[in-house]
């Protein structure tokens, strides 16, 4: 099989998901990508136009032009919600199932014997919360669990 590379711009989306109202009505009418390129017009970024920047964001006012010559492409993704994580995951082959829909504090024994079990250190210091650590500082709070890549081995789950 021949190689091939897959660029992933994250946070530089090309327009909102269908399920935008109901998931994420704050984004509606995102996109990332032509507002910067619109921004700055005057720039030119001759790797990206050459792998078809301009070919996925149509309509947009730029120097630069569509390649006639770039394998491109972009996709509705089968995922629910909006979850970056995921739609990477699907965007290389996965197919995400539903995420499980339940009051974290449902889980929460469970998961943490999971995680020490893994080799994460666990503290238990939150109601109904999940906090991340790095290098023992907070990096993000999570309300509710969705398949979600642990990014550290110090990881603190609240009661």
């Amino acid at each position: 099989m021949a190689r091939f590379i897959v660029v992933v711009l994250d946070g530089f989306g090309i327009g909102e998901m269908p399920d935008v109202q109901t998931d994420r009505p704050q984004d509606h009418g995102a996109n990332t990508a032509r507002k910067l390129i619109e921004h700055f017009s005057d720039k030119h970024l001759p790797t990206l136009a050459r792998l078809g920047l301009l070919n996925s964001v149509y309509s947009v006012n730029s120097v630069m032009q569509r390649s006639e010559t770039a394998n491109w492409g972009k996709s509705m993704l089968g995922h629910e919600g909006c979850d970056t994580f995921m739609g990477h995951q699907e965007i290389m082959g996965t197919k995400p199932r539903s995420p499980l829909q339940a009051p974290f504090k449902r889980y929460i024994d469970k998961i943490e014997a999971g995680l020490i079990a893994e080799g994460y250190q666990v503290n238990r210091i939150y109601r109904d919360a999940l906090a991340l650590l790095e290098q023992g500082e907070i990096v993000n709070i999570l309300l509710k669990i969705k398949n979600s890549f642990l990014p550290t081995k110090q990881i603190l789950i609240g009661l």
